[in-house]
């Protein structure tokens, strides 16, 4: 049940059964109940804290997030030098070698795909030419 107070006429209602103003009509959105502070941690406003839910799925995925942004530098809060920061072009020479030794089986499966779209599409002709001649 979340009370919201409408901005025009002043009458206090509830957003959960009324998305609007049951005396003007205004739409008025609940006030959030998170915030992103200028680290970049999530900040609730709505009462929860940290030992209410420690042992949840969600708490737990979002300080891993917090936790993998960190480690990436992607966080506001770390300083980013050259040596502190991940190296995308040495992540993706070894994406590219990798990829390269995978890459010369790719082609034959290409093919191969291609051949078997052409046989079904040749067979499904070919039934319906056969229809047609026992029909006439």
């Amino acid at each position: 049940m979340r009370k919201v107070r409408c901005y025009e006429c002043g009458k206090t209602y509830d957003y959960d059964t009324d998305d609007f103003c049951p005396k003007c009509g205004a739409f008025n959105q609940p006030p959030k109940s998170t915030t992103i502070d200028a680290n970049g941690a999530v900040i609730r406003v709505d009462g929860i804290n940290e030992r209410g839910h420690a042992g949840s799925f969600v708490h737990e995925e979002l300080h891993e997030e917090n936790r993998e942004r960190k480690r990436m530098g992607l966080s506001k809060g770390t300083r980013r030098t050259a040596a502190a920061a991940p190296q995308p072009s040495a992540q993706r020479t070894v994406s590219r070698q990798s990829g390269r030794q995978s890459g010369k089986a790719q082609p034959a499966v290409g093919k191969l795909i291609f051949w078997i779209f052409a046989a079904i599409i040749g067979l499904n002709i070919l039934s319906s030419l056969v229809g047609l001649l026992l029909m006439w």
